[in-house]
């Protein structure tokens, strides 16, 4: 009895020398990722940016000297530093952080960069080579002296605004290496990063944060965790499918959820690598739902680790195969699978709803400026939970699918149950959710059944999750904007002005320490132009800018003096009383101020101080400042670089509007939309908060006695929706590919580009994309320079008319000095502030030696946000001859702006001053439009190239659609059937090809009717021929046992009776031969159709061995390798057959007195899985190698030769072939290969 072991030690030696090598990589990848996050918290990174910072400075200060020497050499060849200013050496230094300064004689002669308050009158100390501070920064002077010239260049290395925002940033110059966060100090003690520049002499420290914000070296830690992570569900992976290979029930699956769900619960008990939580991804700040899911990140991983076991889970090929269970077995393990289903796409929509609804992630793609890393991480989480309720849909689909349509329909509605169950339980479940689960429930069970395309059912898939994902999105974003109004309507029915009251704060010490104003108010007489001269003083040293919103009254009285009160035609008989009574009646004090909030319920902010300022014992001048805030308040003229950070409003008060009605009277209003000056009766009722419908607006009406406050923001549109489906859409079906692109064995067959239809499908899209990308970003283009040019044109032309303005006023001038006033405007910042509010625009004028004479915004040079000086470069296309105009971009902090500049001359035609009209005040209207104009772009764009995959795929169905009609024609061609013409009626090519294959089927039907008269006539000659053959073998010893029979009969022979019984036995053999024979033929004429049904091909191999097992003197074994089932679409009974004679074959091969050695090999290769059946015996003489599969030829004595050549009848009906090597005395190799279902 022969020994038949069966090889499964191989693929356990292989899954556990994978299981090693995958752990072994695990902890060195751990070790590495552990290494990398100590040296990222270590000191190495600050050191090496402190280097860097050095090494920069350094070169800086080289190039500096350069500059200097080239200034000096320009200036010596010319002899006028003024020339300088048409020089390109100026932008050439500004480029590189540095400003070049020219004194001559002592006086700044010329400059290269205007943002710097530089000192007009050279100061002593440049020479030193130490940091020094100017206006808004911290620079290092590299200096240099020639007879009459100081030249000085000043390296800018960091930036200290007086205010702080969004457009101004304090910080080290962009050119240094270093994070936002560091700090400057000169103090050697308080750090131990020093950079020395050029003479090795301390310059400055850097103090680094204490929380180190992330830089480019957290790429490597977190990188090193994202491959520790890969590896370990990777080992969890392997260590699974081996512990299912040593039993027979899954156990691995129990244990790699458990192993899963460990790794997850270490990471919520123990945190994550500090690296790791130190990014965006897994901050609390942004969203957090428990402890079970903190952060986003969280939720990511979450997600990947349950589709990691999920997907683990399917590779058991008990949920690939229809279901076969008996009795309430076989409808139960389907239901719980598909109710498991339900259950986790519950919590998956729960975790969307929470997501979008209590996080400051804006998911609403149609505003794309708006979208963030975090949206995108966001979404992904979701669609990750999402994606596990549809694979155990797809599973549970399989599982039944040949179960009649009843059965199938009525486990899955009582799994459905759960749905309406939950929901009943839980108020915000939607019936969106069940319309999306019901069709991709109906959108699978068809995938299934009538086995349409992955790629079909991903569209699918993408389209319905996209339209329900904009559903719930727009939905819960609108219920979150609803309750952010809500309380943005709490806050603005507070009369405060915290803006005013922040900024209150920080001017009090100021304006109560104010000798200046105590000398102006602090007069025994105190006159009209005494008062005027202090509400210009106020209005020029405190309440500007931001103040523009608010009406400006001061009263200066004595404490005995009576008040005369104009709203009422009265008089109070003492004015501190009057006064005080006001402020202990309706005033609120305001925290470190004198100022008081005056509760005067008309619905704006209106505040009061008073400052007393003591004459002599017991005579007292006392200032009362009023300030009430306009009707419509945040005039759009004011730039938000004057307004530090920590006073700005709520950061989406740009898009709402709002108005605050007292009575029913408007009383204040902000925004575009146009409110009326008298509320409807209906909007005031009394409901708390009620909201309204217009055609473009939203509306909150909140109410407060009677007090009503109106909150109008833009709704969302139609096209916003289809935008929004748009992007999901793309993001979703980029995913889905993704997913597929992992989790499938043959990644490259959806790459796969062999069709031509598909290739001009990619084509068709390719081509139609980059003309689209070219159009889009010409439109970007020349949209954006025509939005230039009109502001261009309407700066100019303001810039003009502000210049005939002016020469009504000053064209009678010789010169204007700073000191120029008139009876009507005291003071030249007067005069501009007028023209400023009528032409709404900014306004400055340089002396023609460029120093600033008077500007509309003082603020914006009194804080030293800007420099004094001209800008040069307008400077010298001025001053070259024949230039009139000069308009160009100009920066403060990180806004750029246009700027316009005009020569200003006086009726003599002499030059008085240049007139500069910046534009920044319309910054925000020019950044508006022109973000409106890229989001138009880009949603246009995108719903565009949907368009056009949908053009490419229709038109190459129509180009292709002859194609492949000719090709089933062609495919439907067979011999011994009637070949149908086809019907094509255009003249064009495909229509000649057409009629070639119509003539071709008619000379193909002529010529197979031939060829079957021929093949008939050779088949029964052939037939005859071997029937007479195998006949005739055995009527010979036939006739010759007769002829024997009768000559014993006639030599009379004794014991003829043996001879006869000997005869008859002979006879019965021969006949049974002949029968054989006949049994033979008969069979291979009717060898039965398939049955194709799911076979596993080694436990099919496993059976068919188990017929060998009294083989005398031979070891059959079988060699799976990693593959524990491969299974194919073919008839069981017929691999059955296949095996059988392959094995019998080979040892009937194997000659006497050899020891025989049979090894059954099963590979995956690509969609097929391969057999061979290996021998050590004789091998197949060259002569019978083409032969071998022919019927009736065998190489051995006996036999039908009728075995290899079923064989391959049976191989090809299940869509596959057989081959054979062989070598003379080594044996033979037969491989059978058969397309492959999958395999485990």
């Amino acid at each position: 009895m022969p020994v038949i072991p069966i090889i499964m030690n191989s693929k356990m030696q292989g899954r556990l020398k994978d299981i090693r090598i995958v752990f072994v990589a695990l902890l060195v990848a751990a070790a590495l990722a552990v290494a990398a996050d100590g040296l990222y918290f270590s000191g190495l990174e600050w050191r090496i940016r402190t280097a860097r910072a050095d090494a920069k400075l350094s070169s800086l200060e080289k190039e500096a000297e350069t500059l200097l020497s080239r200034t000096e050499e320009a200036i010596t060849e010319t002899g006028d530093p003024a020339l300088l200013f048409r020089n390109t050496l100026g932008s050439e230094a500004l480029k590189k952080g540095i400003t070049l300064l020219v004194y001559r004689d002592g006086r700044a002669a010329y400059w290269s960069d205007n943002s710097i308050a530089f000192p007009v009158i050279y100061e002593q100390g440049f020479d030193e080579h130490k940091p020094v501070f100017y206006s808004n920064g911290w620079f290092v002077p590299v200096h240099r002296e020639f007879p009459g010239y100081e030249l000085l260049a000043l390296i800018k290395v960091y930036k200290q605004y007086p205010i702080v925002n969004d457009i101004l940033k304090s910080g080290f110059n962009g050119i240094f290496p270093l994070p936002e966060e560091t700090r400057i100090t000169f103090d050697e003690e308080e750090t131990k990063y020093h950079v020395l520049g050029s003479e090795n002499d301390f310059h400055f420290g850097l103090v680094f944060p204490d929380r180190k914000p992330n830089t480019t070296m957290l790429i490597l830690p977190v990188l090193l965790w994202l491959i520790v992570i890969f590896l370990l569900v990777r080992l969890v992976v392997l260590a699974s499918g081996w512990i299912d290979s040593r039993t027979d029930r899954p156990a691995g699956i129990p244990v790699a959820f458990a192993a899963l769900a460990m790794c997850y619960v270490i990471i919520l008990l123990t945190g994550l690598p500090p690296s790791v939580e130190s990014t965006e991804l897994f901050s609390p700040f942004h969203w957090s739902a428990g402890r079970l899911m903190p952060t986003v990140g969280h939720a990511l991983l979450l997600g990947l680790l349950i589709l990691s076991g999920v997907r683990l889970t399917f590779r058991n090929g008990k949920f690939n195969e229809a279901w076969d269970g008996k009795g309430l077995k076989k409808y139960a393990v389907p239901g719980a699978v598909m109710l498991a289903g339900f259950i986790l796409f519950l919590a998956a929509e729960a975790c969307f709803r929470d997501l979008v609804l209590n996080s400051d992630i804006s998911f609403e793609a149609f505003r794309i400026l708006d979208m963030t890393f975090m949206s995108l991480a966001g979404f992904i989480s979701v669609m990750l939970l999402m994606t596990v309720p549809v694979i155990l849909f797809m599973r549970a689909s399989r599982m039944m699918r040949e179960w009649r349509v009843a059965e199938c329909i009525s486990v899955t509605g009582i799994s459905a149950l759960a749905l309406p169950l939950a929901c009943l339980l839980v108020p915000e479940c939607s019936l969106w959710s069940m319309v999306w689960v019901l069709l991709m429930l109906l959108a699978i069970i068809l995938w299934q059944r009538r086995s349409y395309s992955e790629v079909s059912l991903m569209v699918l898939f993408s389209v319905l999750t996209g339209i329900y994902a904009t559903i719930l999105i727009l939905k819960y974003s609108g219920l979150k904007e609803d309750r952010n109004m809500k309380v943005m309507a709490i806050s603005l029915a507070n009369d405060n002005d915290m803006v005013a009251e922040g900024m209150l704060i920080d001017m009090w010490p100021a304006l109560k320490g104010d000798t200046v104003l105590a000398g102006l108010v602090s007069r025994e007489t105190i006159t009209g132009a005494d008062i005027s001269a202090v509400y210009r003083y106020l209005e020029d040293g405190y309440f500007y800018g931001y103040w523009e919103n608010y009406d400006l009254n001061i009263v200066i009285c004595r404490n005995d003096s009576p008040l005369s009160l104009s709203a009422t035609g009265s008089e109070a008989t003492n004015c501190f009383d009057w006064f005080g009574s006001r402020i202990r009646n309706e005033g609120d004090t305001i925290t470190r101020t004198g100022f008081y909030f005056m509760r005067n319920n008309a619905g704006r902010a209106w505040y009061l101080s008073d400052l007393y300022y003591e004459l002599t014992p017991g005579v007292t001048n006392g200032l009362f400042i009023e300030l009430v805030s306009h009707i419509k308040t945040y005039l759009a003229g004011y730039p938000e670089l004057l307004l530090d950070g920590s006073h700005q409003r709520f950061p989406r008060l740009r898009d709402i509007s709002y108005a605050k009605y007292n009575g029913g009277t408007l009383v204040l209003r902000s925004g575009e939309y146009p409110y009326d000056t008298q509320i409807e009766p209906g909007q005031t009722e009394r409901e708390e908060y009620r909201f309204a419908e217009s055609p473009d607006f939203k509306h909150l009406y909140y109410t407060l006695g009677d007090m009503t406050l109106a909150l109008s923001a833009p709704r969302v549109k139609t096209l916003d929706r289809i935008i929004t489906f748009a992007y999901l859409f793309i993001v979703i079906l980029l995913y889905v590919f993704a997913l597929l692109v992992i989790f499938t064995r043959q990644p490259r067959e959806l790459l796969k580009t062999n069709t031509f239809r598909r290739r001009l499908q990619l084509s068709f899209a390719g081509v139609l994309t980059v003309v689209f990308i070219i159009v889009i970003t010409g439109a970007l283009m020349l949209s954006t320079r025509q939005f230039r040019t009109n502001h261009t044109r309407l700066i100019r032309e303001k810039a003009e008319s502000l210049s005939i303005e002016l020469e009504h006023k000053l064209s009678s001038e010789k010169t204007i000095e700073e000191g120029w006033q008139t009876p009507d405007y005291p003071s030249l910042n007067h005069l501009l502030v007028k023209f400023s509010n009528v032409f709404f625009t900014d306004i400055n004028l340089y002396s023609p030696s460029g120093r600033l004479l008077a500007t509309s915004r003082p603020e914006v040079f009194t804080r030293k946000l800007e420099g004094s000086m001209i800008d040069p470069v307008a400077y010298g296309v001025l001053t070259s001859p024949g230039k009139e105009e000069y308009i160009g971009i100009e920066t403060i902090g990180e806004m750029s702006y246009l700027s316009a500049y005009l020569p200003f001359y006086n009726e003599e035609n002499r030059l008085l001053a240049y007139l500069n009209v910046p534009y920044f005040t319309m910054q925000n209207l020019l950044t508006g439009e022109t973000s409106n104009l890229i989001v138009t772009l880009i949603n246009f764009a995108l719903l565009f190239l949907l368009l056009m995959m949908w053009v490419s795929v229709f038109l190459s169905d129509r180009i292709t659609s002859p194609l492949n009609m000719i090709q089933q024609a062609m495919a439907s061609v067979a011999y011994g059937k009637k070949n149908e013409h086809i019907s094509y009626s255009s003249r064009d090519e495909v229509g000649e090809l057409v009629k070639q294959y119509n003539r071709m089927t008619d000379e193909l039907d002529e010529s197979a009717n031939k060829l079957a008269r021929t093949e008939r006539e050779m088949a029964w000659r052939e037939m005859a021929r071997q029937i007479a053959h195998e006949i005739k073998n055995p009527l010979t010893p036939m006739k010759l046992n007769v002829q024997q029979l009768l000559k014993s009969w006639n030599d009379r022979v004794p014991d003829f009776d043996s001879t006869i019984k000997g005869f008859t036995a002979n006879q019965i053999e021969y006949i049974d031969n002949l029968s054989n024979i006949a049994s033979a033929f008969s069979y291979f004429a009717r060898l039965p159709g398939a049955n194709p049904a799911e076979v596993d091909v080694i436990a099919q191999l496993r059976t068919t061995l188990t017929l060998f097992g009294h083989a005398d003197n031979t070891v059959i074994m079988l060699d799976s390798g990693n593959i524990s089932k491969a299974v194919v679409m073919a008839d069981r009974e017929h691999l059955n057959s296949i095996f059988f004679n392959l094995i019998k074959n080979a040892m009937q091969a194997i000659p006497a007195g050899r020891k025989g050695e049979i090894r059954i090999g099963v590979t995956a290769v690509g969609n097929a899985v391969q057999i061979t059946v290996r021998d050590n015996g004789s091998g197949i003489p060259d002569e019978m190698i083409s032969r071998i599969f022919t019927p009736n030829f065998t190489t051995k004595s006996s036999g039908m030769g009728l075995g290899l050549s079923i064989v391959k009848r049976y191989v090809e009906s299940a869509g596959g072939k057989i081959w054979f090597t062989t070598g003379h005395d080594t044996g033979t190799v037969f491989t059978v290969e058969i397309p492959l279902l999958y395999a485990v």
